[in-house]
């Protein structure tokens, strides 16, 4: 299995969550949720309203979002999903984690209750992250945020252009902007 932090669309309740669950949950095991151990500049830009985070590691904010196990086959398809490596990069992190869901995947609980985790105890894991390589100084420009929502106050929800069954319509390209 491979550990991958998801910060944007893709998480639980946001506009691409899908995009897990159209390849079956046999496949992944949602972990937990947990932050950057570093920080990083995340920003909404693009016609799409796309979440990029940008690799400028140490600037922005130390970021959250969701862990997931994932299978080899998943990894390729998020890999196609991303467009890595022709759009995005993709390297591994260290996530601290907030939350870790129990055996039973029913309930989650925080670092502060003591949870024993199934892998080994620990408060950190290292995950895969994509990230937007060489960002533009216009994008490094733009506000940053910790927590990605696309419908938060920002007022900037994602048009997702990722349709099941078709995959991207359009173009995915770096952001100018």
């Amino acid at each position: 299995m491979n550990r991958v932090f998801m910060y944007g669309t893709l998480k639980q309740g946001q506009p691409l969550h899908y995009v897990l669950s159209e390849v079956g949950q046999d496949r992944y095991k949602y972990v937990g949720k947990g932050y950057t151990s570093t920080k990083w500049p995340l920003v909404i830009a693009s016609e799409h309203n796309i979440p990029y985070l940008l690799d400028k590691e140490g600037d922005g904010y130390n970021i959250k979002g969701e862990v997931y196990d994932v299978d080899g086959d998943l990894l390729a398809h998020l890999d196609q999903f991303e467009c890595y490596p022709d759009v995005y990069g993709r390297r591994k992190v260290e996530i601290i984690m907030t939350t870790v869901e129990t055996d039973s995947n029913t309930d989650s609980k925080t670092d502060s209750e003591n949870v024993t985790r199934p892998d080994q105890e620990r408060t950190t894991m290292e995950c895969w992250m994509y990230y937007l390589p060489e960002p533009s100084p216009t994008l490094l420009e733009l506000e940053t945020m910790e927590d990605y929502d696309s419908y938060g106050a920002h007022g900037k929800p994602c048009k997702p252009i990722y349709v099941p069954d078709k995959g991207w319509i359009g173009e995915l390209t770096t952001p100018s902007s």
